[in-house]
């Protein structure tokens, strides 16, 4: 019975003292209304970005500050109308230019104006040419136009700039196995 009450006790006072720790450590960084955006758009929840970043425009943001990531969050929903609406005058912050024309270049891809991508993915170029997700893009619009090998030194390329990216790899991977086969792509997937 002693046993059974220490063990309780030492029970009670370890649950007690985990939760001491946790009421102290530090807490997570509160992220701003453009990073909570982001981070929608990055989880694929187009419509929870656009809620935020309509929020972030009725409380004085200015629409060349939210046009990229809005664009984004329409194109991700499938409504290319409103995207377009967002990304065609290519009127985006210093900060989100290169982003809004790689937008805007996956919009033209959508809708298969091949031209319009590229000269869209020029301008993205034009501000950051070190973005691996750019990179693939860009791959897989000269793979369309067949382009093959430029295609290829695209991913190439994109895996280059962040080994650790999914999409690269994953395009690198689609492109060894139609050039070599499965057996060597399946190191890349």
């Amino acid at each position: 019975m002693i046993f059974t009450l220490r063990t309780s006790i030492l029970k009670c006072a370890a649950v007690a003292l985990l939760m001491t720790l946790a009421a102290c450590s530090d807490p997570a960084p509160e992220l701003t209304p453009l990073e909570q955006a982001q981070d929608a758009l990055a989880r694929g929840d187009g419509l929870g970005a656009e809620i935020i970043l309509r929020e972030m425009m009725d409380g004085g943001s200015s629409r060349t500050d939210v046009a990229a990531y809005l664009g984004e969050a329409e194109l991700s929903q499938g409504e290319l109308v409103e995207a377009r609406q967002w990304l065609q005058d290519g009127e985006f912050s210093d900060a989100s230019r290169g982003h809004g024309f790689h937008m805007l270049a996956r919009l033209e891809m959508e809708e298969g104006n091949l031209p319009a991508a590229g000269a869209a993915f020029d301008n993205s170029l034009s501000v950051n040419r070190e973005n691996s997700e750019l990179w693939v893009d860009i791959g897989r619009l000269r793979y369309r136009g067949g382009e093959q090998a430029q295609a290829v030194e695209a991913s190439v390329y994109a895996v280059e700039l962040d080994p650790e990216n999914a999409a690269a790899l994953q395009f690198r991977a689609q492109l060894v196995r139609d050039a070599e086969g499965m057996h060597e792509a399946l190191p890349w997937f």
